[in-house]
């Protein structure tokens, strides 16, 4: 008896494995809907009617108060000439203390309105002479403060 020889074995075609896109959840597109939506009312507040016949008055809006006025400080030794001459201040002027402000002869100084010079603990020194003196006076014509 010959040997039996088991059939010829068919290749098996094994299926290779394939990139499967992993599985993700739908896509979920909202839909818009329609809401109510509620506008809160104004609410008048009790104003005072006035006069009949009258519009009622306006409110008030708060005032500020005046910008704090600019002043120049001198320090040290500043010394004003007849080649400057008129010397015109728009602004305050205060010497520092231990500072010294020296005014030559034939100088004329003219301070605007509502201007002053203070020269608490500070000195001002002007050198006038009987035919050229030191003039303070103000830019409007008439001197409205004093030195201080």
């Amino acid at each position: 008896m010959p040997p039996t020889q088991a059939p010829p074995q068919q290749p098996t075609n094994t299926p290779l494995p394939t990139f499967a896109p992993p599985t993700t959840a739908p896509l979920i597109t909202p839909t818009p809907q329609q809401t109510e939506e509620t506008t809160p009312e104004a609410t008048a507040l009790p104003v005072d009617p006035g006069e009949p016949g009258e519009p009622p008055p306006f409110p008030s809006l708060p005032t500020l108060p005046p910008p704090a006025p600019s002043v120049d400080v001198y320090s040290g030794t500043v010394r004003w000439s007849a080649s400057q001459s008129p010397i015109i201040l728009p602004r305050d002027v205060q010497l520092a203390p231990g500072a010294e402000l020296i005014i030559e002869p034939g100088v004329e100084v003219r301070l605007d309105r509502g201007v002053s010079i203070y020269v608490d603990g500070a000195q001002l020194v002007a050198l006038g002479t009987p035919d050229r003196p030191v003039v303070f006076t103000g830019n409007t014509g008439a001197l409205e403060r004093h030195l201080r």
